[in-house]
């Protein structure tokens, strides 16, 4: 569904699956013998319509990603209830027709810190980073700091 009606061209543009970032889009975009504002026009619609069907793409995925979340609760839930069990009676393995279900051993210990502030500087990290919000600040004063300067960014193209 188009929430705007494209120019010929812009439908045939549309329609073709090249990766827009290619010199064969950028020639056939060039070619169209139309004039610059009416061809903006019809870029920006052409942008809007790919951006509502992004919108139902991510609206897709997050329900497909909730099915799946909910299928690994299921699974989650079936084999501790089997783990469980299996402990409960002092199973240690189950051979069947088609699978050998073992309980193993469990991994290394998991540390578990109840209060923070107990514990030793010497099992703390301390992690350096640079304060960019200051640095630009002083940078933009006028202030000198080897290894770092101020670089313009893109110009960005706003869409009403």
């Amino acid at each position: 569904m188009n929430l705007y009606e494209l120019s010929q061209e812009f439908k045939q543009l549309q329609e073709l699956d090249i990766d827009t970032s290619s010199q064969l889009y950028i020639d056939t975009l060039e070619s169209l013998t139309i004039p610059l504002e009416n061809k903006a026009q019809n870029i920006v619609k052409l942008t809007k319509s790919w951006e509502s069907n992004i919108s139902a793409i991510d609206n897709e995925i997050k329900r497909l990603q909730e099915r799946k979340k909910v299928q690994q609760n299921k699974i989650n839930r079936l084999r501790d209830y089997l783990r469980d069990n299996m402990e409960s009676f002092n199973i240690n393995k189950i051979e069947c027709e088609y699978f050998t279900i073992t309980l193993k051993k469990a991994g290394q210990p998991v540390v578990i810190i109840d209060d923070e502030s107990l514990i030793d500087e010497a099992f703390k990290k301390v992690i350096v980073s640079v304060d960019k919000v200051a640095l630009k600040n002083a940078l933009k004063s006028g202030d000198i700091v080897k290894g770092a300067h101020l670089e313009d960014s893109k110009r960005g193209l706003l869409i009403k």
